[in-house]
């Protein structure tokens, strides 16, 4: 998987082997994956966790999580506690779209800050096939049978040659620690 990893951003030409990544992490097997491979093959990487406040403790216990990782791989860490119901309810937005909406634009904030050059998310060829799917059903047309782009401007993912099952495998594999979160399966 590191390989593969490599070749893509690399060989491809996504990134220069000098460019600063933010990574957008949850603590879930995906971008504790991305994360860890990142550090791994090299590049300079600053962890970015979003609290949304939405499961309690359990939200708490996801940004300690990911804040040990961090300490105990020498990465920079920032995080953000957000209020997202009441920006929601404030905004008339769902409260995914209320966290997609606080999310990237302080992602965006934090790699102006942190002089990154991309943002990183996780999101894997399962992501993918799900929102190709979700297009389908609602109609988009041919460019929602387009998917996930690996690049958008300035964000990357480039996880999406991966699925959720390979991800969750070389994770247990290499031991690389992560939460779950039960919201997901709903």
């Amino acid at each position: 998987m590191q390989e593969r990893l490599a070749h893509t951003l690399f060989d491809e030409g996504l990134v220069k082997k000098t460019d600063r990544i933010l990574c957008a992490v949850s603590g879930g097997a995906d971008s504790m994956v991305m994360s860890y491979l990142l550090h791994r093959i090299g590049l300079d990487i600053v962890i970015a966790h979003c609290n949304f406040q939405l499961r309690d403790s359990e939200s708490d216990a996801d940004e300690s999580f990911v804040s040990q990782f961090c300490s105990e791989n020498n990465i920079p860490f920032v995080y953000k506690r957000f209020n997202t119901k009441a920006y929601s309810r404030a905004n008339k937005l769902s409260i995914q779209e209320a966290a997609r909406k606080l999310r990237y634009d302080w992602f965006e904030e934090q790699k102006e800050q942190h002089k990154c050059d991309w943002i990183c998310t996780a999101h894997n060829l399962s992501d993918n096939a799900e929102t190709i799917l979700i297009n389908q059903i609602r109609g988009t047309g041919i460019k929602g049978l387009t998917g996930i782009p690996v690049q958008r401007d300035n964000i990357l993912r480039p996880m999406l040659t991966f699925s959720a099952k390979d991800m969750r495998t070389y994770a247990n594999e290499q031991n690389v620690a992560y939460r779950n979160d039960i919201s997901n399966a709903s």
